[in-house]
């Protein structure tokens, strides 16, 4: 069986992703370039792009087959939300799914920066020939690209002149990774204008916004309860906010003065304030912030609604349905029917706003962030929501459906199980508790631990933050980052691994440099501790975050005593340093990764000076066993299981637990199934796994004796 493989390209792959490209350049027209560029110019043309976007290359049993990037579409600033695909296979390698694997990984890389349209240009014939065929065209289509417009005879090639379609995906940022299959419904908000009229009795206006006001408190206080069923307490907590912002003295003053001052009806009042109190927030750096500007706008909404007299929304006849709207508001959310929503989706909004977070608790797939004209959706008109890959299919195919209803009955099996363990401790049958915890690599994949009732997250992988960039990411950006992960698990253990980057990784502004073997090389710690004003930034950014949740870090590579030393020395630098500048901080619990032969054998020691182990098998394998773990002509060698791996494993474990420390595992290992008895056995206290094995390794736990 072939071993495929998608990783990031590198300037030493071009000559082989050259030869790809000029068999299409000399043959086909699928590019119009009429020359082959020279490997230098290629070169340069890989670093370009390099600099912003992915660059990815897939391999079969280790030998390139096909290539994929993306690149600026248009090249303003004002498209940096959309980017421009390219792709090519190895012209006998063009069918086996090496394509689709490699457009969706590229896609993927998209998402988490940001990029909401992809673009494809495709030459395209009006009549088929021996130079250029649709196929490309219809292979964007499967992919769920649409054709938004025909450039007619503009290319010229081979004495022939060719067409240039554009095809377009939307992709939206996801914030329920489900699938939902139904008729759209098109929630259009009525736009009432509210006028200024001149009032002579202000104390008589004052009297009504009073009346309007306690109406809405106690609106907000039903939408509590009902929330408190549907979302649970945490939540639902989002209406004990609007109410106290409802009594924020500034919102109610700024509203009383404007009144009393300018004598204009207390509607406008209410709405110019709402206005600019909502303008404020959305102008701050602060993203979690800016999504508090929907919240304000939701209660000024319907403080005017409650003054002018006019009927909430009746939700009670609505049919099953993806609802399909500018933007939502909490409130709306709450007040739907949930057993109608099939979906959401939004024109507008953010990941970080409280309607986001009510549809994560609910279970309901949702997109926001998707360019839609709504006036063109009729109601009625079937569609898919496909959550995992963050598309939206209006009117789809027979193919896309197919797909659809199998991701359905995927996600059936999987709720079955969640029904059966959701709640539930990760026990044995004789007493003995194991946490079971997530993998995450993004904020984005808070979700997922959410839908896996993961109890905790073992492993937040903070190098997101520093790939695809072309500078550091500051204090602000980072500390943003943790908090949000820190309040979306509410209480629940994050574990946050600092920076594990190295010369393997297109990190151009750290000036690592191409090293023979990076994963032995300048990598995690040992930057952390060469250049200790990175780390720094992120020690600052991580204890401030800890005020917000319960926090631990990891530090990776570990190999010696005096590598923990030097850390805690930079820990209470940094904890100083906040102290006096008077920013709230907290420190938390600090452990390291056993990721080396050298971290096992000095574990004892290491377990005096440190708060918990979490074990790296994916690299502790590697290095017990002397096998590059990315060298695929080795995988007959390579054996995770080999009892060298478990005797270390156990080593591990025997030397935290004579200082009474815990332990984990969170490589690969940790989701083996076929090894979760064995760890059990061994001590094991905690097993982090990607979300989607949660429950599955929850119940081998719970069955055991």
């Amino acid at each position: 069986m072939s071993t495929i493989t998608v990783r990031d390209a590198k300037i030493e792959d071009a000559a082989r992703i050259l030869e790809i490209y000029a068999y299409y350049v000399e043959h086909t027209v699928i590019s119009f370039e009429w020359d082959v560029p020279s490997l230098e110019e290629f070169e340069n043309r890989m670093r370009d792009i390099m600099k912003k976007y992915p660059y990815l290359v897939i391999e079969r049993d280790g030998k390139i087959e096909g290539y994929a990037y993306a690149h600026p579409f248009v090249g303003r600033a004002a498209y940096d939300w959309s980017s421009e695909l390219t792709i090519y296979l190895d012209h006998d390698a063009r069918k086996g799914g090496l394509g689709r694997r490699l457009y969706e990984e590229l896609a993927d890389r998209l998402k988490k920066m940001g990029i909401l349209n992809l673009y494809a240009c495709i030459g395209y014939p009006q009549v088929e020939d021996e130079y250029l065929t649709k196929n490309s065209a219809e292979f964007h289509a499967h992919l769920g690209f649409e054709l938004v417009g025909t450039f007619h005879n503009c290319g010229y090639k081979f004495d022939r002149w060719y067409d240039m379609v554009w095809m377009e995906k939307y992709i939206g940022k996801s914030v329920y990774k489900g699938t939902a299959i139904g008729p759209v419904s098109v929630l259009k908000k009525k736009d009432s204008l509210v006028k200024r009229i001149h009032i002579d009795n202000t104390e008589e206006e004052l009297k009504r916004l009073d009346a309007a006001k306690e109406r809405t408190m106690t609106q907000l206080g039903q939408l509590y309860e009902k929330a408190l069923q549907e979302v649970g307490e945490v939540n639902a907590a989002i209406f004990e906010v609007h109410q106290m912002m409802l009594e924020d003295d500034d919102y109610q003053d700024a509203i009383h003065s404007m009144i009393q001052n300018e004598e204009v009806n207390a509607e406008y009042a209410v709405a110019v304030t709402g206005d600019n109190f909502a303008e404020m927030f959305a102008n701050m750096d602060d993203e979690y912030m800016q999504a508090r500007s929907a919240d304000v706008r939701d209660i000024s909404n319907r403080l005017v609604r409650n003054l002018s007299g006019e009927e909430q929304i009746d939700w009670s006849t609505m049919e099953p349905s993806i609802i399909v709207a500018d933007d939502l508001t909490p409130s709306e959310t709450v007040q739907m029917d949930k057993s109608k929503i099939l979906a959401f989706v939004t024109v507008h909004g953010s990941t970080n706003s409280h309607t986001a977070i009510l549809a994560r608790m609910m279970n309901i797939p949702a997109l926001i962030g998707v360019p839609l004209e709504l006036e063109k959706i009729h109601n009625g008109t079937r569609a898919i929501v496909d959550g995992r890959e963050a598309v939206f299919y209006l009117d789809p195919e027979e193919e896309q459906i197919r797909q659809a209803e199998a991701a359905q009955q995927t996600e059936q099996r999987l709720r079955s199980l969640l029904a059966e363990y959701k709640g539930r401790e990760s026990v044995t049958k004789s007493g003995r508790k194991v946490n079971v915890y997530a993998n995450i690599g993004s904020v984005s994949d808070v979700a997922y631990v959410l839908e896996n009732d993961a109890e905790g997250i073992g492993l937040f992988r903070s190098e997101f933050l520093y790939l695809g960039r072309d500078s550091l990411p500051d204090e602000t950006e980072q500390f943003n980052a943790y908090r949000q992960v820190l309040q979306m698990m509410a209480g629940k253990k994050v574990i946050i691994r600092t920076l594990d980057i190295g010369a393997d990784k297109n990190v151009d502004y750290l000036g690592l440099g191409k090293e023979d073997n990076p994963a032995m090389g300048y990598r995690a710690i040992r930057i952390c501790l060469e250049q200790p004003e990175i780390f720094k930034t992120q020690l600052r950014a991580l204890l401030r975050a800890a005020k917000y949740g319960t926090l631990a870090i990891m530090y990776p590579m570990i190999i010696s005593v005096e590598e923990v030393l030097d850390i805690q020395k930079i820990v209470a630098e940094v904890a100083k340093e906040l102290e006096e500048e008077k920013l709230p901080y907290a420190i938390p619990e600090q452990g390291i990764m056993i990721e080396t032969p050298a971290a096992v054998m000095m574990s004892e020691e290491l377990a005096e000076h440190v708060d918990f182990f979490s074990i790296g098998t994916n690299d502790l394998t590697q290095y017990t066993l002397a096998i590059d773990r990315q060298n695929n002509r080795l995988d007959r060698f390579y054996n995770p299981h080999h009892e060298a791996v478990l005797r270390m494993i156990q080593m591990t474990v025997d030397g935290a637990h004579k200082h009474g420390k815990w332990v984990g595992i969170c490589g690969e290992l940790g989701a083996d199934t076929t090894l979760t008895t064995r760890f059990v056995q061994m001590g094991i206290d905690e097993l982090s796994v990607a979300p989607s094995m949660v429950l599955n390794v929850r119940s081998k736990i719970c069955e055991m004796e």
